[in-house]
């Protein structure tokens, strides 16, 4: 799943700034963006930290429905629905507050094509802590299998003991590739179609036992799992 933009960087500055500014200043709030992805299909996001008293999630959906984004806990619980289309899927946005920690979402989607967007109301404060967050938690990733072909059809299963790890798919052809990922209970954790040149990735937060589905035909494709690996002087929970 490609991450975008971020306003961040933008922070640092800001941060420079704040010891001159007046303590009402300090407190004023702005939108920042502070994390975007893109796919097709059913795929999950990394995880990223809200701090802000409000934030919201702005969708851009092309194509038919269904279409469902549903916002998830660090362990992968199911929180709250942020949009829910049966029938042609349409832009929107919806804003939460008093609702902090960390999250994900799980886009589930038929053929629709789409981008999400996080952002969040920051003063200057929070805007850095943010930014010092996303710097000490930055993964460090380690290869736990990987497969690769042309024509295929075939599945694999996989026993995956990491809390967090993620599925790197990429192509190159004048065909298609879809992969497909579910669970123990068969719950449908990825289903996403690539052609041409093209890579993306989708994340998964819990270990387990899994099936993993690869379709190919007139294209290159390779497909790789990796584990977030935890790093010394990681800071759990965020910033305070």
């Amino acid at each position: 799943m490609v991450r975008n933009r971020s306003s961040l960087g933008l922070a640092a500055l800001a941060f420079l700034l704040l010891a001159c500014a007046p303590r009402a200043s300090a407190q004023k709030t702005r939108w920042v963006e502070t994390g975007s992805w893109m796919g097709l299909g059913t795929m999950m996001t990394d995880t990223f930290l809200v701090v802000g008293d409000r934030w919201r999630v702005r969708y851009i959906p092309r194509g038919k429905g269904p279409f469902k984004i549903v916002v998830r806990d660090e362990k992968g619980a199911e929180l709250t629905t942020v949009a829910n289309q049966q029938q042609s899927a349409v832009r929107g946005w919806r804003t939460f507050k008093n609702d902090s920690g960390l999250r994900h979402l799980h886009v589930v989607a038929e053929t629709a094509s789409w981008e999400v967007v996080v952002e969040q109301s920051l003063t200057i404060v929070q805007e850095w802590q943010l930014v010092q967050w996303t710097r000490d938690s930055k993964p460090k990733l380690a290869k736990i299998g990987a497969w690769a072909g042309t024509d295929t059809d075939a599945e694999y299963e996989l026993r995956v003991p990491s809390a967090k790890w993620s599925l790197i798919f990429a192509c190159d052809g004048a065909g298609s590739l879809r992969v497909t990922l579910r669970d123990a209970e068969d719950n449908e954790l990825l289903d996403t179609t690539l052609a041409g040149k093209s890579r993306n990735m989708s994340w998964v937060h819990s270990p387990g036992d899994y099936k993993l589905r690869i379709w190919a035909r007139d294209i290159g494709w390779t497909v790789d799992a990796v584990e977030v690996v935890e790093q010394p002087g990681k800071r759990a929970g965020g910033p305070r």
